[in-house]
């Protein structure tokens, strides 16, 4: 398994950091664990597919981690 932090900052995302963002690679499928603004920016540039997303787990409904 393999962990990648997309993004760890506060509820603001900022140029250097983007909102809570975790993506899970086992074999060929992710998870991801939160989803906040700017997901899809980091993800695109990571070196996961964002194609492989199976599942998107959300820990609470705050802006920060669903609105991505």
């Amino acid at each position: 398994m393999e962990i990648l932090f997309l993004g760890t900052g506060a509820s603001v995302p900022s140029k250097d950091r983007s909102t809570s963002c975790i993506a899970l690679r086992h074999g060929p499928d992710i998870l991801l664990l939160d989803c906040g603004e700017g997901s899809q920016r980091q993800l695109m540039i990571s070196p996961f597919s964002f194609m492989k997303v199976r599942a998107i787990l959300v820990t609470h409904l705050h802006g920060d981690h669903v609105l991505g």
